[in-house]
């Protein structure tokens, strides 16, 4: 069996390390280069992961700094989830709900 069917075969759970707390605090800081960089690899490894095109997903491309300002405003709204939540509403978002459909599978 190859190591790609071993991941795919089984649910890995994440520690929610990164909070909506941490990343508004680093980001009025501007300290969140790293924060910023993780979320974007981590909307890039959900549009791989789910083969659907979250960053062109309403017809526009959204560019990074787009994203960020997106997490802000998520996070004022919700300060007590996270990263790992916020961008899977943000692909759920972009693809109109796709991403949760596929997700599930």
């Amino acid at each position: 069996m190859a190591i790609t069917n071993l991941v795919s075969a089984q649910l890995v759970p994440l520690q929610r390390s990164y909070d909506c707390g941490m990343w508004l605090e680093a980001r009025s800081k501007n300290n969140a280069v790293s924060l910023e960089s993780f979320l974007v690899g981590l909307v890039n490894g959900l549009s791989i992961g789910t083969a659907l095109n979250i960053w062109n997903g309403k017809g526009a491309a959204v560019s990074q700094a787009q994203l960020h300002y997106w997490m802000d405003e998520y996070c004022k709204k919700n300060p007590l989830s996270g990263m790992y939540e916020g961008a899977h509403v943000f692909a759920d978002e972009m693809t109109n709900g796709k991403f949760s459909i596929k997700a599930k599978k």
